[in-house]
């Protein structure tokens, strides 16, 4: 038979051919030439006859639903990797399925085989049904036409879904037959699941716990169960429990590494019986931080740490005002504020937390001025204060540097007034002080004098009038050669002014101040100020840089600074951390042999704090407190390679702020959810508990309500049902939701600034309920397709009804004997082939002559 016959007519040219080349050469040339010509002519043709062969394939369907136990899956992938391992030659391909199908194909080689994870859907959870037909009709696709076609069907037999039976009908009309094997049902438990509340959605490495309410009958000898916590089939957390009759609720523990969509599965063993309580899908993402630095060195280390951990990290140098509160999960305070913060920036950070996020405040040269009596935004989210040393004995010696030129006439030149007045107030006898006024030149208002003198020197200090140009230099340097002179043993200069200055030499003065123990604080009042100048001069003097547009701030910030000076909170000593109390951040960090740290800043905890590490001496270091709905935490030693220089080789640096930093971002401890059977049949509570402090009422909304969205139908496009939440004890919250619900509740806000835990209501699966193998079924679908109950190897690849006749193409051996006959023809013309004839006999009255 010819695929192209309409190419044999070309045969007709062969007559024609013939007398054309007749007289080219011999006649034999000639002959093969036109079989030559023959063989391409049939090759186009493209002739086929049967052929016989022997074609046996075969598709494996392993049943991975909810219902099939970890013993049962392990059994299907050891009878695959016996298939892949045999000498056969058959064909194989993988099927898997729940409430879905999926194909795959199987290696040959045994080690590489694998069923794969059981996989998330969109329904209730993934593997919580069992569609038989589903699965055999994508196992019947896969087939080529002819030879032997078997299914190998690994199930419990327990469909929710679909006929199998109608399946199996089509497979014998199609000549596939289906051998079948028993594995699995569910284990005889006597429980039943009655709520579960897990979060859909947790942070790469942070702790969760999974909260199971399971009803069990009562009993005498009840045996201890362990209940197992898994996340794509590898176990994440588990508990031991001792269930008693009745209601029973359970919590475990967990933690997810990675990001991205995951399979949770909760599962209970008791008795030498296992079974699957729930499983759905979870979110784990990364941490997203943004990590606000101060002082004059940017961080290195821990934003470092943090990225290695998995936490996503934004490094800025303010806090952003406003900020939408979703953006970041925790905000970091390194070694910040080293200025004194607008209000903006004090209001945002008050309301970033009490709404829901986390901030980690860490302490530093540039932020340890903490405050008494909190009274901004900042100060009152901190959970420590101030708690100075008292004043010390040695004297104390101050130079004010004050603008007076014709710019700071008004209400700033008697803010600066009222600002000197102020800061000789807070001095001692003992201490000494100067003030120099200038503009384009300046005067000494008050010499270096001691303060006693009150009334002199504010007279003195009333008599200073704005008028002139800017030039800070002359004025700056002459209160620094007055000052070196002294023997007092704090030297501060505070540097005040709202303008440009003429050039000078502010970076070799600042250098020398600090190698001589002088510290410069600079002030810039206004928005016309050389900002760049002021912040290095201070920077360089190891002082501190302020900036208002505000007058009425001069007196305050000059004032904080002249306090600051008689008394200090920063002790710099080597010293070593120790475990105050125990909390789950700290798990796994060995603060026995942990270095040492070298400095700390001194505060005080305030009430209702938790002090997490102290220092060997006793004071706080590590330390806590709720603030509405977030969580604060103040770290009073630093991060850098000043007071943590040997922290930072230290192997629980590393694990100890990526932990610190998932606790605060961690917000379900302020409210916890869960949900109970109700007093109705089918009826669901959801309850939260509220275990915040005062602070959270004003957080807290006036009419919360729930929304209820079927978990279900997540893309029917269907809006939430929002039911109403009443306090029904100080604290408690409650929701009912109707017979028939099934989802995830959350409270809503009109906002929608709140982040508050979720929880799901489960009811008793089909899936999971308490049945042996259908035998019966599966045997009846082997009957019915010719195949076999539980068989053999041998039988499963036994070759019968596998010889097919193919059509096998003739044109490969056409063009090889073309080829041949070619080099032929060749090898005559050129008289080859006449050197193997024999040579011609000679005549015998040839050789009598002779």
């Amino acid at each position: 038979m010819f695929e192209r016959p309409y190419y044999l007519f070309l045969l007709l040219l062969l007559p024609v051919l013939w007398p054309w080349l007749r007289g080219r050469g011999p006649r034999v040339c000639l002959a093969f030439k036109c079989a030559v010509f023959a063989m391409l002519v049939m090759a186009l043709a493209d002739p086929r006859v049967p052929w016989p062969r022997s074609r046996l394939s075969v598709t494996v369907v392993v049943d991975v639903s909810a219902s099939m136990p970890a013993g049962a899956l392990e059994q299907a992938e050891g009878m695959v990797r016996d298939l892949a391992g045999s000498s056969s030659e058959a064909e194989f391909r993988l099927v898997t399925f729940a409430d879905y199908a999926r194909l795959q194909g199987v290696p040959r080689r045994r080690e590489l085989v694998s069923l794969g994870p059981r996989e998330p859907d969109s329904g209730e959870g993934a593997g919580m049904a069992t569609d038989l037909e589903k699965a055999l009709e994508l196992a019947l696709s896969t087939f080529p036409a002819g030879g032997a076609r078997r299914i190998l069907l690994i199930s419990d037999g327990n469909e929710t879904r679909g006929h199998a039976l109608s399946a199996a009908v089509r497979a014998r009309e199609r000549g596939v037959r289906i051998y079948t094997v028993g594995a699995g049902g569910a284990a005889r438990l006597p429980l039943r699941l009655e709520s579960v509340a897990v979060p859909q959605q947790v942070f790469s490495g942070e702790r969760f716990a999974v909260s199971l309410a399971l009803e069990a009958p009562r009993s005498p000898r009840a045996p201890p169960a362990r209940i197992a916590l898994l996340c794509q089939g590898k176990q994440i957390g588990s508990a031991l429990v001792q269930l008693h009759g009745g209601s029973n609720q359970v919590d475990v523990d967990a933690r997810i590494t990675g990001s991205g969509v995951s399979l949770l599965e909760a599962r209970i063993l008791a008795g030498g019986e296992e079974r699957t309580l729930f499983s759905q899908a979870i979110t784990v993402r990364r941490p997203r931080v943004l990590y606000v630095s101060g002082g004059p060195e940017p961080p290195r280390y821990l934003p470092e740490t943090l990225k290695r951990a998995q936490i996503d990290v934004e490094l800025a140098r303010v806090f952003p005002a406003p900020a939408p509160p979703e953006r970041w999960d925790a905000v970091i305070l390194d070694n910040y504020p080293d200025h004194v913060l607008p209000a903006a920036e004090h209001q945002a950070l008050e309301k970033y937390v009490s709404v829901g996020g986390g901030l980690v405040f860490i302490a530093g040269q540039a932020n340890s001025r903490l405050a008494e009596q909190p009274r901004e935004g900042l100060e009152k989210l901190l959970p420590v204060r101030a708690d100075p040393d008292p004043a010390p004995q040695e004297s104390t010696a101050v130079v004010l540097v004050l603008d007076k030129s014709a710019s700071m006439d008004g209400a700033k030149m008697a803010m600066t007034r009222e600002a000197g007045r102020a800061a000789i107030a807070l001095l001692r006898p003992t201490d000494k002080v100067g003030v120099i006024a200038f503009d384009s030149a300046f005067r000494w208002v008050v010499p270096m004098s001691p303060a006693g003198d009150m009334a002199r020197i504010s007279q003195l200090i009333e008599s200073i009038v704005a008028d002139g140009g800017t030039s800070i230099y002359p004025a700056l340097e002459a209160g620094f050669q007055a000052i070196r002179q002294e023997s007092a043993g704090r030297k501060h200069i505070i540097l005040m002014t709202d303008g440009w200055s003429t050039p000078g030499e502010f970076g070799p003065l600042a250098q020398q101040a600090a190698r001589e123990h002088v510290t410069i604080s600079t002030l810039g009042v206004g928005q016309e100020v050389n900002r760049q100048l002021l912040e290095t001069l201070a920077r360089e003097a190891r002082g501190k840089s302020y900036f208002v547009e505000q007058a009425e701030r001069i007196p305050q910030i000059i004032s904080n600074e002249v306090r600051q000076l008689s008394v200090s909170s920063i002790k710099e000593r080597p010293f070593y951390a120790r475990r105050a109390r125990p909390v789950e951040f700290t798990d796994g960090v060995d603060f026995e042999h942990a270095p040492r740290l070298l400095g700390f800043v001194k505060a005080r905890p305030r009430p209702g704090s938790e002090t997490i590490l102290k220092a060997d001496s006793g004071e706080p270091l590590l330390v806590r407190w709720q603030y509405g709905l977030g969580r604060v935490t103040a770290f009073l030693s630093d991060a850098r390679n000043r007071w943590a220089a040997e922290w930072l080789r230290w192997e629980g640096y590393g694990a100890l702020w990526p932990q610190i930093i998932r606790d605060v971002c961690h917000r379900s401890r302020t409210v916890r959810a869960g949900v109970r059977p109700g007093e109705r049949e089918g009826e669901a509570v959801v309850y939260y508990d509220v275990v915040a402090d005062a602070a959270f009422a004003s957080a807290w909304p006036e009419h919360p309500r729930v929304a209820v969205a079927a978990a279900g139908e997540p893309d029917s496009g269907e809006q939430p049902r929002s039911v109403k939440v009443e306090e029904t004890a100080p604290g408690h919250y409650e929701a009912r939701i109707p017979a028939g619900e099934r989802g995830l509740y959350r409270i809503l806000l009109g906002s929608g600034e709140m982040r508050l835990p979720e929880a799901g209501f489960y009811y008793e699966s089909e899936e999971l309920s308490d049945r042996d193998v259908n035998t019966a079924l599966l045997k009846e679908i082997s009957r019915l397709t010719g195949g076999r109950y539980r068989p053999s190897m041998e039988q499963l690849l036994d070759p019968e009804g596998s010889e097919v006749r193919e059509r096998r193409a003739l044109w490969p051996y056409l063009l090889a004997l073309a080829l041949l006959l070619n080099l032929l023809e060749l090898a005559w013309r050129k008289g080859f082939l006449a050197r193997l004839r024999p040579a011609a006999a000679v005549p015998e009255p040839a050789r009598n002559a002779a």
